[in-house]
């Protein structure tokens, strides 16, 4: 087959259009990329504090409990890092 000017001129333009819209996904999902950070961004301000006296209620909760159920853990890699797991709150307990 012999590469005339119109098939060059065919294989250039789909190539471009197939170009620009590669690049308009990858900026289209830079951009949801981008919005999805800020959100969270945002969202750690907004609700930060009130993340963290939830996790400090957890702690003292665990603390408290006198974990009367245990749960075996064992390591899915099969090393010796098994762990006990309180049935009641959930604390890793030794």
């Amino acid at each position: 087959m012999l590469l005339t000017r119109k098939i060059f001129d065919t294989i250039i333009k789909e190539y471009r259009e197939g170009a620009y819209e590669a690049f308009q996904k990858a900026e289209a999902t830079m951009q949801s990329l981008s919005n999805i950070t800020k959100k969270m961004v945002e969202l750690q301000m907004e609700f930060g504090g009130a993340m963290q006296l939830l996790r400090e209620r957890i702690a003292l909760l665990q603390s408290e409990c006198d974990h009367p159920s245990v749960t075996y853990q064992p390591d899915p890699s099969g090393n010796n890092d098994s762990s006990m797991e309180c049935d009641v709150c959930g604390k890793e307990v030794h």
